[in-house]
Parts: structure tokens; sequence; C-alpha cells
């Protein structure tokens, strides 16, 4: 299903959610909480009806509370969009895998000749379009999330990178031990190693290690590099000493 590599290091150059998230239930009593609303989000009620706003499927903002029920809120919120980065990871993944194998079905039937690739319309998204070529999987994923399309390759190959070598970060995501910003910072600083470096980098420093707990982009950053550099120096000494491009 998967490249042997997925993710490519110059697609990053520039530039959950547990149930326990929400004990204090920050947003008042009678209103779901995060766990609850997390898993209302992941039962696709949105899929049916793309025009409906996200105020529908998550609790407003309590601006009565006091002080520390705010920020309880805040933290709540930023836990919620970090579970949700995990969530598209795995859908940008399948969505892929979906459409790389409908169309080679098509191309399989239809032959070698192939038509000038043409635009799709937003209501068109993730949508067969058979004997007519379609923008690829990366377009429609920086598409549908308002993105570039060059993003959406950064996007994807971060996904394809956590889901299939990375399972912890990828649960530091779920859990917002990690934002969808670091985890692609992750994903980019062991992009160098081997699978098997990379998988033990990811464990040494996501599973249950509390590396992440708290830390900002530069630490995470830092912990990354030093993690990679201990399996293998000479590919990070390698990387570090490459040219990059102008403006980054």
């Amino acid at each position: 299903m998967f490249a042997d590599r997925p993710f490519d290091e110059d697609l990053l150059d520039d530039g959950a959610f547990d149930d326990g998230a929400f004990d204090d239930d920050p947003f008042g009593d009678g209103v779901p909480s995060g766990a609850a609303s997390c898993r209302y989000v992941a039962a696709g009620s949105f899929a049916q009806d793309r025009t409906t706003t996200p105020g529908r499927f998550l609790p407003a903002a309590d601006l009565t509370a006091d002080g520390a029920g705010l920020i309880d809120q805040i933290r709540g919120y930023e836990d919620f969009k970090c579970w949700a980065a995990g969530q598209q990871a795995r859908l940008a993944v399948a969505f892929e895998i979906r459409h790389r194998e409908e169309h080679a079905d098509d191309a399989a039937q239809d032959g070698p000749t192939q038509a000038a690739p043409s635009l799709l319309a937003a209501e068109d998204l993730g949508k067969k379009r058979p004997k007519e070529p379609s923008m690829g999987a990366a377009e429609q994923i920086a598409l549908a999330r308002g993105e570039s399309p060059n993003r959406g390759g950064r996007l994807l190959g971060m996904s394809k990178a956590l889901i299939k070598e990375m399972p912890h970060s990828l649960a530091a995501l779920d859990t917002g031990q990690l934002n969808e910003e670091r985890a692609m910072y992750v994903v980019k600083e062991t992009a160098c190693l081997s699978v098997d470096d990379r998988t033990a980098v990811d464990e040494e420093l996501a599973a249950d290690t509390g590396t992440f707990t708290g830390a900002g982009t530069r630490a995470v950053i830092a912990a990354t590099r030093a993690a990679a550099t201990r399996r293998d120096p000479r590919s990070v000494t390698q990387r570090q000493a490459m040219p990059r491009p102008s403006g980054q």
C-alpha cells in the first residue's frame, strides 16, 4: 500500500485526545464533554452536510467562566485541535490509498492514453470520476483543508510517515502532546533516517516518556534531532550540511 519511503524531507523545508481532557467540564452543565464531542465529530455527522458550521459539533465557549475556567476551555479546544489533526492524518492516508487504487483500475481499463488533467469543483472532492483524470490526492486534500497544493503534499507526507513508521508520535498528536506543526517537525527531523532508526527514535521520544509534554517547537526539534543523532550521526550531519533553497 505504501511506498518504501512515504515521506520526502523536502516536503517540509518551509517553514487526542483522551477521556480525561475535559474532566472538569469547563463548558458548563449539560454540555457534552470534550471526549464526547470528539466521538460525535468522529461519527461523521458533518459528512452529511458540508455547509454546517463547526459550532454544531462543539460546545460554544463559556465566556462567563472565571479565569481558570477560561484557561481550561482554551486548553480543551487546543487538545481537540490536536486530536482532529490526528484524525485528518488518518483520513488523508486512507483517501490517498483509495484514490490510487481507483485510478489504477481506471488506467488498466483505459490503456496508456490519458486526457489532460482537469480541475475539480469543490463539490467533486473525494468523488471518483471514471474515464476522466482528476487532480491528485494531495491536491484534493489541500483544497479540502483550504491549503496550497504544496502544503497539501507536505501534510500528506507527514500523515503517511506518522501512520506507517511513527505510531507513538501519532499518539502524541492524538493526546495533545504534539500539535500538527510540531508533529511535522518530528517527521522532518527523522526523514534522513532508515525506517528502523526512525521507528526507534519514535519509540524513544513518544512511548509514554513525556518528552513532548509542555515542550515548545524548539524543544521538540532539539529532542528529535538529538535522538536521531544518537541513532545515525552521519546521516544527521550530512542532512544539516546540505544547502537549503533560498528563502528557507
